[in-house]
């Protein structure tokens, strides 16, 4: 992993570090460092969560498990534009597991 691709991957594990313990929003691609850098390029190309779970979008991550959960008990969507946040222990519990995620991309 390049410099660039690292330090992208440490600010959005900075994100949801907040979103999970300090009221931060899930803004999607619109406050995502990795998807700054590869999501308008190439629809992910060459990130990180892409590489690991071959798959676009965070398909096969925590992330969709978090979209849905906002969906179904709190009537929210991730393209809302104020963002997403915990609203409750199970988005809580969702935040964390994205963390631990992102984490596990480190090298």
């Amino acid at each position: 992993m390049n410099k660039k691709t690292a330090k992208a991957l440490e600010g959005s594990i900075k994100k949801w570090v907040n979103i999970r313990d300090n009221g931060g929003k899930d803004k999607t691609t619109r406050n995502c460092p990795l998807c700054e850098l590869f999501y308008y390029e190439a629809l992910c190309g060459d990130c990180p969560v892409a590489l690991r779970t071959n798959d676009d979008c965070c398909g096969e991550t925590p992330y969709i498990l978090w979209v849905e959960h906002h969906e179904q008990k709190h009537v929210a969507v991730a393209k809302d534009l104020d963002g997403l946040k915990v609203h409750c222990p199970e988005c809580k519990e969702l935040a964390d597991k994205e963390v631990k995620f992102l984490e596990s991309l480190r090298e």
